[in-house]
């Protein structure tokens, strides 16, 4: 089995696993500047033999990177470089460090239920298409990296499909605090403690919803969700939230 190449030291290899290694690689690439913001990428065969690695590990790295923002799929026209258009900039902020999950998630309940309510209102039929397919996707994954990164996703493209720009870069700021270590561990609780398939019957509740072009439904499955997530993430860590609000650095490593 051969390691792929580390391309900023050709002939060295990356002492990291498959998945991740091809990740590296295929950022570099990227890097590199050969394909530029919009540009599309080979056929999957043709990067597949770039790389050097088989095809479905291949698509293992391009559903990170899809689910990251790195790059987006449209269904018969190929894969590109960027974000989903049209995109949103996000607010930059420093806001996140001085969160915690216990107003990360007072901040949730607030802010996601409306734009659920907004998405079944809004959405066009192209973005139906991507939450839909963010929910397949999200319904796939076999374990809780791949579920939560699809999770994400998902709920950035309920967000998106608001049409509303400056709710959308509240929500950017939101999530952005969720990268945290701390709010990581507590994630992984909530999933763990509920179950990944408890969860996908939740994201389903609320995408019919917006399918239906329900916005009450919608608001109340997302505040339900959301509900039931902050009750797991902090069901196992019963001194959270008065540590969190008194100690803001829980978020560092």
């Amino acid at each position: 089995m051969n390691t792929p190449p580390d391309l900023r030291h050709p002939g060295r290899p990356v002492r990291l696993d498959r998945v991740d290694s091809s990740l590296v690689a295929l950022n570099e690439l990227l890097k590199a500047g050969r394909f530029g913001q919009g540009t599309q990428l080979p056929p999957e065969r043709e990067l597949a033999l770039q790389l050097g690695i088989s095809r479905r590990l291949l698509r293992r790295v391009l559903e990170r990177l899809e689910a990251t923002g790195k790059i987006w799929r449209h269904r018969g026209k190929g894969t590109f470089v960027g974000g989903r258009p049209p995109s949103e900039p996000a607010l930059a902020s420093s806001s996140d460090r001085a969160s915690n999950p216990v107003e990360v998630m007072e901040a949730r309940l607030e802010l996601e239920p409306t734009l659920a309510a907004l998405a079944a209102m809004r959405a066009t039929s192209e973005e139906v298409r991507h939450i839909e397919w963010c929910l397949a996707r999200s319904r796939t994954a076999t374990d809780v990296e791949t579920f939560e990164l699809w999770d994400g996703t998902l709920h950035r493209a309920i967000a998106q499909a608001a049409h509303n720009s400056l709710l959308l870069a509240v929500y950017d700021m939101v999530n952005t605090a969720r990268s945290r270590a701390f709010w990581g561990r507590l994630q992984d609780a909530a999933v763990k403690r509920s179950g990944l398939e408890a969860i996908a019957q939740q994201h389903r509740a609320f995408v019919d919803a917006v399918i239906q072009r329900d916005p009450a439904e919608a608001r109340r499955q997302m505040r339900a969700h959301i509900t039931i997530v902050r009750d797991g993430m902090f069901a196992r860590h019963e001194s959270v939230q008065s540590e969190v609000v008194a100690d803001g650095s829980l978020y560092s490593e």
